[in-house]
């Protein structure tokens, strides 16, 4: 059978022209309802830099709440590695949302 773990993290990647069209909420929904509801995932999980604030109100629309900072979590080939913020949400609060 089947063996998943306890907590599944969404990555996704966009470049500059694609973001401001949906692309990215509708992504990280219908993957988190796969998840949920094909795989059994008790819980989902998603990073994005903490500049995103577009990203960020997304995850928190679809109920994924904050979690804190991952300090120097991302490499940066421009400079210092780059913080991100982590959002998680369980398979109940996925339901009730």
């Amino acid at each position: 059978g089947y063996a998943h773990p306890s907590e599944t993290s969404v990555a996704e990647l966009w470049d500059e022209a694609d973001r401001g069209r949906g692309i990215g909420r509708e992504t990280i929904a219908l993957l988190s309802s796969y998840l949920f509801d094909d795989e059994d995932a008790i819980r989902v999980q998603a990073t994005t830099d903490v500049d995103n604030v577009a990203m960020r109100r997304v995850l928190e629309a679809l109920g994924f709440r904050f979690e804190g900072i991952l300090r120097g979590f991302m490499p940066d080939p421009a400079g210092p590695p780059r913080d991100y913020a982590m959002y998680g949400v369980t398979r109940s609060d996925w339901r009730v949302r």
